[in-house]
This record gives C-alpha cells, sequence and structure tokens, in this order.
C-alpha cells in the first residue's frame, strides 16, 4: 500500500502482509495498524482524507486483502 500527496511522490507504503487492521470512519479518517516486520516499524497509523476517500481506501485495501486470501485458499473473515 503507498500514499502519495499532491505531487504525487510515494510518502509511506506498507506490504500488505505488514497490516494487522484497518479500518475507515467514512469521514474522512482511515485507521490502519502495522506488525514490526513494516519498514515503519509497528504501529498504529490515522491517514486524514477528504470525506468518503477513506471508504475508498479501505475497500481497496479490503478487496486486494480477500483477493489474497483466495489465491492463498485462507478465509479472511
Amino acid at each position: 500500500m503507498c500514499f502519495w500527496q499532491a505531487s504525487r511522490c510515494v510518502l509511506a507504503q506498507w506490504p500488505l502482509r505488514c497490516i494487522r487492521s484497518y479500518e475507515c470512519t467514512g469521514r474522512g479518517r482511515f485507521t490502519m495498524e502495522s506488525g514490526s516486520h513494516a519498514d515503519h516499524g509497528a504501529g498504529v497509523y490515522v491517514l486524514h482524507t477528504r470525506i468518503g476517500q477513506d471508504a475508498i481506501l479501505y475497500d481497496k485495501i479490503d478487496g486486494l486483502v480477500n483477493e489474497l486470501a483466495s489465491l492463498q485458499g485462507v478465509s479472511s473473515a
């Protein structure tokens, strides 16, 4: 997962395998927890977005997680 600022520069990125949990408020706040194997280390990250973009981000990540789980034959529920 990568994040860009207006200049389209990558600010930070996390491999999906390093993301422990993620959630969105639907009001412009996306929260994720990463594990200790992430380059940035373990932590909880809160990203402030435009209203509704947090839900788009959540849906994209959730779709990728579910796709990887199905390819590996694992239930993501």
